[in-house]
């Protein structure tokens, strides 16, 4: 019996080991998410800013992602102008772009949504290590509820 415990308090580690590489796997998706959303903010507000696009481009640019890419999502016409309203929003903030990146897109555009200034938004966000703990402890409780399903 006791060799059986040893094999599963083991065997455990090796479960914590992929926990573990799964929670960052997917912190780098977000983190790769979030700088490509900012990017395509960026193109997007210099068209517009230099008179090359109008609104209309913006939604025919959709229509053609949506063409191109046919397995990818979040590309929608409003979802591209959210992306240039967060590309705009935070240029002038160079410090925020470290955190910008510990945030998913669905908390920026809620923070965002209810905030006035940056200045109010700087005083929502969660300290980092605060934050990366509370992914963490999601990310467990996520994967507990997917055993328990089992």
């Amino acid at each position: 019996m006791e060799f059986v415990k040893n094999f599963n308090s083991q065997f455990a580690e090796v479960v914590n080991m992929i926990r573990n590489a799964r929670y960052k796997a997917i912190k780098n998706v977000n983190t790769q998410l979030i700088e490509l959303y900012w990017k395509i903010g960026n193109y997007i507000s210099v068209k517009i800013e230099n008179e090359e696009w109008g609104k209309s481009v913006v939604s025919n640019l959709a229509s053609y992602l949506e063409k191109t890419l046919p397995d990818s999502t979040g590309y929608s016409a409003q979802n591209l102008w959210r992306m240039k309203h967060f590309y705009e929003t935070y240029l002038q903030y160079p410090k925020l772009s470290t955190l910008l990146r510990e945030l998913g897109w669905s908390s920026h555009l809620h923070i965002i949504s209810k905030t006035k200034s940056i200045a109010e938004y700087k005083t929502k966000l969660i300290p980092r290590k605060v934050l990366q703990k509370k992914l963490h402890e999601l990310f467990l409780l996520n994967e507990e509820n997917k055993k328990d399903r089992k």
